[in-house]
Parts: C-alpha cells; structure tokens; sequence
C-alpha cells in the first residue's frame, strides 16, 4: 500500500526539492522506477526510487509526461504494465495528473516545440546537503549503542577515508551532531534514551542550515512497516538501511 501522504508533497527535503528543481515543467522524463514502496524494503541497495516517490516528484514538478522503463532482469512487460497502474492511480490523487506510460523499443514520443515556462524553484544556498566529497572533514558520526555494528560501520567509514566519531545513545548523539557538525550521521532508530527519530528532528529543527541539513541515515534492524516508514520520512530522515547490511549496500547509500 502507498504511504498515507497526500500526493505531491514528498519533496519535504533539500534534496527532494532539488530533484523537482531540476526536472521542473519538463515535457517528457524517463526513468527507471520499477518498484512500489511496498516492494522497496526487500530491493535495499538497488538505488532505485519507489514508484510512489517518482509520481509525487513529477506532480510538485508539473511533468507533463513520465516514461517508465526497467533493466531488472526479473521484471518483464507485465510487471511493467501493474506499475504503471500503480502510477496513475497515484497520479489521479494529486492537483496535477502527469501522463504515465511504459517506454517501448522504437517508441516515438511527440514533444511540443513550444514549452510553458513555470517558476523556477531556487533551491535556498544556505540550506545545501554538505557533500562528503567537498567536505574536507569528511567526518562521520555513528550513534548505536551495539558495539558490533559500531565496529563494521567504523571499518566500513575508515576504509573509505572518513574520519569516524562514535556515541551510544541519543542525546549524546545529538550533542555531538552540533558540536561537531559531521559530514554525515549513520543514527540507529532504537537507543537509550531519545530515539533515532527523535534525534533526527531535534537536528532539523536546529537554527543553523548547516546542522538542520546533515545527511542522516537511520539504521533500524528489522524491515520498516507502512506507519514506521511514515515517521521516517516525517522526522526527515534522508534514508534508511535494514540490517544485516554488506559494505556495498552501507557504501551505496553514503555516495548517493
């Protein structure tokens, strides 16, 4: 079932709106969504946006039309198909109904020559996701209390030539975050104290842009349902990892 959120209004974070700036008023936009956020959970580390996620960037986006195509060797023209139902369901919700289709080999789509312009959406400077890249800190802050998973993530951080900082629990977690202003935050969802998502919205309500913008990653070790991945989104949480992780899965969500 598609997450209880009013169509269109997904893009609550720097770096959803910066996905809508980008293809904003678009006549047409391809992409390679090819799963429900039901499905989403058990595809961890194949990179790829829910299907219900896709159709709410295009809607704050005004696109006009949006071509779906898939490269999952396990999906064929069928599962396509119920994925584009699904999209225009989720579509006919929205105060914008984009036309959602399957993209085909040898498809010729008809653009207009003429495009209606829309206001830009300028993305606020001060409000920029700090890049690990251009950080020269790069500097990450792991808050879990499991000894164990503190010890993979720092290995898997270092082996990547992060700096590493460690805390236990949750307000300690927060404290830390502004104190040292991290490059990005791998926060576990159940701590001593304040939880995972509460540490998350303390951050994003912190005053400085800087602090209210670092990326954060919730860990939680059990496969999110439809309310908790809810609350997720809702304390504006960039993502989220299940674990038992490999380094890959841990490595694709910090370089996305």
């Amino acid at each position: 079932m598609p997450i209880d959120v009013p169509p269109g209004t997904w893009p609550i974070h720097h770096g959803d709106q910066s996905h809508v700036s980008f293809f904003e008023g678009a006549d047409l936009l391809i992409h390679d969504a090819q799963y429900t956020l039901e499905e989403y959970d058990e595809k961890i580390g194949w990179g790829h946006t829910p299907i219900e996620k896709l159709v709410d960037y295009a809607i704050a986006g005004r696109v006009k039309q949006l071509a779906l195509f898939h490269h999952d060797p396990l999906r064929d023209s069928d599962a396509i198909d119920d994925l584009v139902k699904t999209a225009n369901l989720r579509a006919q919700e929205g105060d914008f109904i984009p036309e959602v289709f399957a993209a085909a080999e040898g498809q010729v789509i008809d653009l207009p020559e003429e495009t209606t312009s829309y206001p830009s959406i300028e993305p606020d400077s001060s409000a920029i996701m700090p890049s690990l890249v251009e950080n020269h800190e790069r500097t990450v802050l792991i808050v879990d209390d499991d000894p164990s998973i503190v010890r993979t993530l720092s290995a898997i951080m270092e082996s990547e030539k992060l700096k590493v900082l460690t805390v236990e629990d949750g307000e300690s977690g927060a404290r830390i975050a502004v104190e040292q202003e991290p490059s990005l935050i791998l926060l576990d969802l159940v701590l001593p104290g304040i939880d995972g998502l509460e540490v998350c919205r303390t951050l994003r309500e912190n005053p400085k842009p800087r602090i209210q913008n670092i990326p954060i990653v919730i860990l939680t070790g059990a496969k999110l349902e439809e309310k908790d991945l809810l609350e997720c989104y809702k304390s504006r949480a960039t993502d989220y990892i299940t674990k038992p992780f490999s380094p890959t899965q841990l490595r694709s969500k910090i370089r996305s």
